[in-house]
């Protein structure tokens, strides 16, 4: 699952169905970053107790617990961890998101460039340029 070089790690919450998830995965291969998958807001809380992620993509619309029920249960325990909110219906004002704990949003679908740009805010110039 996790056959990239670099140290830095990125989970994210699973959306309407695996395509997405798929899709998503695919895109962050080229940040060379550890990704890995949760299929729910549970399953993104949980192993974000285990693990050391740097930045967490978070679809609003999942079974169980919806992205924003998720990020305020993470911003209760992890406050400082990037968290963006993923969505084919994006509101126009980041404001919305961000006043609701998300650090910004990304629609869907997903422009490559856009979220290798996003990404690459959060990674520190000693994993920048082991990437090149």
């Amino acid at each position: 699952k996790n056959s990239t070089a670099v140290n830095k790690k990125c989970c994210r919450g699973q959306a309407s169905n695996l395509l997405n998830l798929s899709i998503i995965k695919g895109l962050l291969k080229a940040t060379m970053m550890f990704v890995t998958t949760a299929e729910s807001g549970e399953d993104c809380l949980e192993k974000l107790k285990f693990g050391n992620f740097d930045l967490v993509l978070l679809d609003l619309i999942m079974p169980g617990m919806d992205g924003y029920e998720t990020i305020t249960r993470i911003r209760e325990r992890y406050p400082d961890i990037p968290v963006y909110a993923m969505s084919a219906e994006i509101q126009d004002d980041e404001d919305y998101y961000t006043s609701r704990g998300f650090t910004g949003c990304i629609s869907k679908p997903v422009n490559c460039n856009e979220l290798e740009k996003t990404i690459m805010r959060h990674l520190s110039e000693d994993i920048m340029e082991r990437r090149r």
